[in-house]
């Protein structure tokens, strides 16, 4: 595998690797964001239905921009939460110091994230925090979906062979 892996990267040029992942890079952000924004719309539809109108379903652009904002804060914040524990950790932190950074992490997003909702929307913060979860469940929901799909056609794939 290895060889394989030598073999392969011998005609690489560094320059399109790195020019490659960058525009893989874009198009992720890009498609993640028009995603995010179609999420973020109907978790607005779901909080409507369990507190009627509670909180305006924002336009598809509007929701698209409340996104890209939460994105590029939460890099930001991520970052220096990032630097904050590689400098505790003198670089070289414990799995489990990884685990608290990362759960601190989802932490403070999430909060800023929903104050962001919450500043973009008209509605307050205890409503923007259950549209932040609302989120996280259809996140949720999409993923198990996904994973079963592969499941089946492992099972359908593996069964044929």
């Amino acid at each position: 595998m290895i060889e394989q892996m030598a073999v392969l990267a011998q005609g690489v040029n560094p320059g399109q690797a790195l020019g490659a992942m960058i525009c893989g890079l874009i198009i992720g952000l890009g498609i993640g964001s028009l995603i995010g924004a179609v999420i973020l719309r109907a978790a607005c539809g779901l909080m409507n239905k369990i507190a009627p109108e509670s909180v305006p379903e924002p336009e598809f652009g509007s929701a698209l921009g409340i996104v890209v904002v939460r994105l590029i804060v939460n890099f930001g914040l991520g970052f220096v939460i990032g630097l904050a524990f590689g400098a505790v950790s003198g670089g070289q932190p414990e799995p489990s110091l990884l685990i608290v950074m990362q759960l601190f992490n989802f932490a403070v997003t999430f909060i800023v994230g929903s104050a962001i909702i919450m500043a973009m929307l008209p509605t307050d913060f205890g409503k923007a925090l259950l549209i932040s979860l609302l989120e996280f469940a259809i996140i949720i929901c999409i993923g198990l979906i996904i994973l079963l799909a592969v499941v089946m056609v492992g099972l359908i794939v593996g069964g044929l062979g």
